[in-house]
């Protein structure tokens, strides 16, 4: 879905003010369903204990062909265990948009936020199969381990629109490490070799215009209820968007 300069300057504002109203909408290319060549895209990356390196503030870097944005409140300073939200952008790739929005969130609750870029447009498996996003994700958890002592019981995955799809698809292979998966209006799920039960939460907008309600109400949800997850899906009139309830119950669930 093509959007021009002016929408998505409009669209970076009202999220900013945001999460700040009730909804945040921000338009995405459709993805329909895919069967990727690699059907288990695990990750290597684990938490170490570490010391804090990491200043707090806003960072933004590049390891390899992944670009990395973080935010580590001030908050989170002379914390012994720092909460980690991993957070998947949707096909428009506006990573600080996002970052930006989430950040009064993080300084209430002393979570760090890492945002890796997919590494060409969206993720991989969106178009076909998995490959250098998993490796770019690694690659950028990698980094938030060995900066901050991160919480292995609060290392959340997040995405909205492909990201969100991504969420449940990449998040289902690797549930010995993400302890829980959010996902703001998918579009579908891969599938994969599940490695552990996270829990879910599920947000979507009876108006989407760019994936279908209906998708997530009667395919998505019901799928991983009969997978044997937990999901919490929550239903709100509005179109494509991030549920602000949401996001803030994700954050406030992730306090140390």
């Amino acid at each position: 879905m093509t959007r021009n300069r002016t929408e998505r300057s409009t669209d970076r504002r009202k999220f900013v003010a945001a999460l700040g109203a009730s909804v945040v909408g921000l338009g995405c290319r459709l993805a329909g369903t895919t069967t990727p060549g690699q059907t288990n895209p695990r990750l290597s990356a684990r938490p170490a204990g570490s010391s804090r390196t990491l200043s707090a503030g806003f960072a933004r870097l590049r390891r390899g062909d992944t670009e990395i944005v973080a935010y580590v409140p001030q908050s989170s300073v002379g914390r012994p265990r720092v909460p980690l939200f991993v957070f998947l952008h949707g096909a428009l790739r506006t990573v600080e948009f996002f970052v930006e929005g989430f950040r009064p969130l993080a300084d209430d609750h002393g979570v760090m936020i890492l945002a890796p870029y997919a590494v060409s447009g969206t993720w991989d498996a969106v178009r076909d199969t998995f490959g250098p996003d998993v490796r770019g994700i690694d690659t950028a958890l990698g980094w938030a381990f060995a900066g901050l002592p991160v919480d292995p019981a609060h290392v959340v995955l997040a995405g909205f629109s492909d990201g969100a799809s991504y969420t449940l698809s990449l998040g289902r292979a690797n549930g010995d490490l993400f302890t829980r998966l959010v996902a703001f209006s998918p579009g579908f799920m891969v599938d994969v070799a599940e490695v552990g039960k996270p829990g879910i939460a599920i947000s979507h907008g009876t108006q989407d215009d760019v994936l279908p309600y209906t998708n997530t109400r009667d395919g998505i949800v019901p799928s991983l209820r009969t997978r044997g997850y937990q999901v919490e899906f929550q239903s709100f009139a509005g179109g494509h968007a991030v549920l602000r309830s949401l996001a803030e119950t994700e954050f406030r669930k992730m306090r140390p």
